[in-house]
């Protein structure tokens, strides 16, 4: 490294920009980076993802293969547009970096973050800025149950048919069935949930995803770019989960999380989640389910200590 950099400026409460540089002595011929995500619990920042070492050179292939690293890379691309790059590696600058209204993430509960970022020469370093996993890589999503139900005000107005399975096949291969059929359609049904992570034997809460509006999820989330790939994942892995209004049901046979489609910067566990129809905005609760997975995945430690 010939010069590096880096500092914050702030200009009130809600407005502050991120600003740095490294310009170094020579090029890297093949650098690597990887990085976490850390979320403050009290006075303790704890890992809660890990995004896995890739190699820098060949950045547009690997991320171009995998649709959420696409839209990783394009968000990253657009908010630093100088951070990552062809190679042969140079070095990095960013100035008045600011995350705008178009781009925030705003599925992300409030509170403070921390991100790390490494850079190394090579794949398993040195260390030009500390961590290494050299496990092998093996990386699925086994189903393990799901539970659907309906309120009775749902039921008696709403459902017609209503009933949801999962089909185990062996330790790596399940499936997760499911439908819904309306006596008849909601004119603006509403969706929201969350996304637990198992911390011993307790399932605590990592990630709230705000109510919309599913007539509206077109606008919604074609205004967001990673809330627009959310949706092209959801449509491409369970094709009749989100559609047009009227809302009529949900349907989706032998849904498996596939390699081209699977999130392997999540860190191996149990995870539930769970889903929640309103007839409006404000309610009532027309009904809900719950999916238990397990993600086995060479990321061992993260999401912090129990």
């Amino acid at each position: 490294m010939h010069n590096l950099s880096c500092w914050v400026k702030s200009y009130d409460r809600k407005t502050s920009t991120l600003n740095g540089y490294m310009w170094g002595k020579r090029t890297i011929d093949k650098p690597h980076l990887d990085g976490s995500l850390y979320y403050k619990y009290g006075t303790i920042f704890r890992e809660v993802i890990k995004f896995p070492r890739f190699n820098v050179c060949e950045v547009n292939r690997i991320f171009m293969t995998n649709k959420l690293l696409e839209q990783t890379y394009i968000i990253i691309k657009h908010i630093v547009p100088h951070l990552i790059h062809e190679c042969p590696y140079w070095g990095v600058e960013a100035y008045n970096v600011t995350v705008r209204t178009k781009d925030e993430v705003y599925m992300f509960p409030q509170g403070d973050y921390k991100f790390t970022v490494f850079l190394w020469e090579t794949v398993t370093g040195p260390l030009i800025a500390k961590r290494t996993y050299n496990s092998p890589y093996e990386f699925w999503v086994n189903f393990k149950s799901v539970k659907c139900e309906g309120t009775e005000y749902g039921i008696e107005k709403y459902m017609h048919n209503l009933s949801c399975w999962v089909k185990s096949y062996d330790r790596k291969t399940s499936t997760l069935n499911g439908y819904m059929w309306g006596k008849r359609t909601i004119d603006k049904p509403h969706l929201d949930g969350s996304l637990y992570y198992k911390y011993g034997t307790i399932f605590r809460e990592v990630i709230k995803f705000p109510r919309f509006n599913v007539c509206e999820v077109n606008r919604i989330f074609m205004t967001n770019k990673l809330f627009e790939q959310t949706y092209i994942i959801i449509k491409h892995i369970v094709p009749h989960l989100i559609h047009e209004c009227p809302y009529w049901g949900v349907e989706a046979y032998n849904v498996t999380v596939r390699t081209k489609d699977e999130i392997y910067m999540f860190p191996q566990g149990d995870y539930k989640v769970t889903i929640f129809l309103f007839e409006t905005e404000i309610g009532p609760l027309v009904g809900n389910a719950t999916l238990i997975v397990t993600i086995y995945s060479p990321y061992k430690d993260s999401f912090g200590k129990k």
